[in-house]
């Protein structure tokens, strides 16, 4: 960009420090202290709020679970609304009922509401699938939200063709409102009411969540991102207490003083700064999409002689040379060092497992120890996002995918192939239902057998850490498992499969530290974890497609290895 605004300035203003307390006196604030004291409750006080919250005449039961869910369980993952403006718009029966419905699907199955079947969820979900038709040319903020929760409603359902459609659809409304360019606008630096700052901060969020899922789903589908990074100027959110604590009543002019800094990690746990979480993930979708560019660039460069003058806007770029390995690229091994410096700098949860407290009535939400129950589970959950990150980049690094096109390797059949008869051949099959959910690029990354040894290495120690991390932790229910996290336990799973089923965990490099007998642990235990979050993750497609790789055979053929080893 010409104003040199980048993703990294976006993610890093000069002005926050990630260690102090406090902003220091020689630089100036991103906020602007306002003259007032009006608490942000619209005409309600708190206790009015929540007394009328907990009436029936006021919220029906059933809308005031599905709200008390939300908040508990996603709020931190998708933290679209002002926890107290939305409850004071809710009692007031200000919020749109569309919206209502959207909240109703996303929390259907942690409360349990698909006894009758599953095709309830499913008629709700077409319904408001029709109903987005409606409110699309004049879009409200509700309208938008709802259309944003609708999307993460289709990804955690895995109909990925409509999270694909809904996604672009997000994409392209946030971008046509200006939302991805909230802080060019003129007014953006000068808010002079509560009321202007709570909506400039309201867009920010819903852009950056956005994004991420624009950066997934693009990398998952091998296309470019409907939002271009060098267009987008849009601060990512920091910490602020209102959008934590759902009865904070600081004075306004310190509490938006202090929105320019970003706490340091020992604040964070000891506050339960539950935002700063978030900005853990825009930053990994930032990487996201640096990475799609990067395994883009690298098949493009590989095809490069075959393609000289086919494309429309041809560039001058030079051929992909690689002798053994994509480390040999100074890019490729950059990009690993930005997933490792991603994971070192999140928040430990170790400190968190006897504060942390579920939520057990909604007047307990922005407590202390709600937020750092809140807290502790979406780290947890971000530590396990460092197996997809490895995965996706280190699978790629094999001569299948940057070498020949002839070189694919189509002959992997899972477990077919290593039990032998009278197991059937679902490798057709198989590549078949990958193909309705990533792109073929991915397909063959989770199917290739000529992955490098050492970035095969550094994926076995990434899975490893990980089913380490979740027996460390296991009091954390499934339920709390968010969708990346239902990914990466599949895609580690067919990592393992292919290191038993290739004869890899029985190879000398591997024997000691990720032989037979680690394979069926981890094999056993991550495929435990994805059957358990079957029903209420929506995770029943990923386990009917491992069950075509024969998964329990193959984690009992390791075992009996292990045992013949012995």
């Amino acid at each position: 960009m010409t104003t040199g605004f980048s993703i990294a300035s976006l993610l890093n203003p000069p002005s926050s420090s990630s260690n102090s307390s406090s902003i220091p006196a020689e630089e100036e604030p991103f906020w602007k202290p306002l003259q007032t004291e009006v608490p942000p409750w619209e005409a309600l006080p708190p206790d009015e709020v929540l007394r009328r919250f907990d009436d029936p005449t006021h919220v029906p039961p059933e809308t005031r679970e599905v709200v008390a869910c939300y908040f508990d369980y996603y709020y931190s993952i998708c933290p679209l609304f002002h926890p107290s403006s939305f409850l004071s718009r809710l009692v007031q029966g200000k919020v749109d009922g569309f919206l209502l419905d959207v909240m109703r699907a996303r929390t259907a199955r942690v409360l349990g509401r698909l006894a009758e079947g599953a095709h309830v969820l499913d008629a709700l979900v077409e319904r408001i699938h029709r109903q987005l038709l409606a409110g699309i040319e004049q879009p409200t903020v509700d309208y938008v939200q709802a259309v944003v929760l609708a999307t993460t409603l289709s990804g955690g359902e895995f109909r990925f063709m409509s999270y694909n459609a809904l996604a672009a659809l997000a994409s392209s409304m946030v971008c046509k409102l200006g939302w991805h360019t909230a802080d060019l606008q003129p007014a953006a630096g000068d808010v002079a009411s509560w009321h202007e700052w709570l909506a400039l901060e309201g867009r920010r969020r819903v852009f950056w969540v956005v994004y991420q899922m624009d950066a997934y789903q693009a990398l998952l589908s091998d296309r470019p991102m409907s939002i271009a990074d060098d267009r987008v100027f849009t601060r990512l959110v920091r910490w602020h207490p209102s959008w934590d604590d759902v009865g904070r009543l600081q004075p306004l002019a310190r509490q938006l003083t202090e929105d320019g800094r970003a706490p340091g990690t020992d604040e964070i746990v000891r506050t339960g700064a539950v935002s700063c979480a978030f900005h853990a993930m825009v930053t990994l979708a930032t990487c996201y999409s640096q990475l799609n560019t990067l395994l883009w660039t690298i098949r493009r460069r590989a095809r490069r002689p075959a393609l000289q003058g086919a494309q429309p806007f041809d560039e001058q770029e030079d051929a992909l040379h690689v002798e053994h390995s994509l480390m040999e690229l100074a890019e490729f091994r950059r990009m690993h060092e930005r997933f490792v410096q991603w994971r070192s700098a999140l928040v430990p949860i170790d400190g968190l497992r006897e504060a942390a407290r579920p939520l057990e009535h909604f007047g307990q939400f922005g407590s202390l120890a709600h937020r750092q129950h809140m807290l502790r589970v979406r780290y947890f959950c971000l530590h396990c996002y460092n197996v997809p990150s490895m995965l996706l980049l280190h699978l790629a690094n094999r001569p299948s995918f940057y070498g020949d096109a002839a070189q694919r390797d189509a002959s992997f059949g899972g477990g077919s192939a290593f039990l032998g008869p009278p197991y059937a051949d679902n490798s057709d099959l198989i590549r078949a239902l990958l193909a309705s959910s990533f792109s073929a690029a991915i397909n063959d990354s989770l199917l290739a057998t000529d992955v490098h040894p050492a970035s095969w290495t550094i994926c076995l120690e990434a899975i490893d850490a990980m089913h380490a991390f979740l027996d460390a932790n296991a009091d954390i229910p499934a339920a709390r498992y968010d969708q990346v996290v239902q990914v990466a336990l599949f895609l580690a799973i067919t990592v393992l499969v292919r290191h038993v089923c290739t004869g890899r965990a029985q190879e000398q490099a591997h024997a000691e530290r990720f032989g037979a007998a680690w394979s069926a642990r981890a094999i056993g235990g991550l495929w435990r974890r994805l059957k358990e979050l079957g029903h209420v993750g929506g995770a029943a497609g990923m386990e009917a497609l491992l069950r075509k790789m024969h998964v329990d055979e193959v984690a009992e053929a390791a075992a009996a290895l292990a045992g013949l080893a012995l």
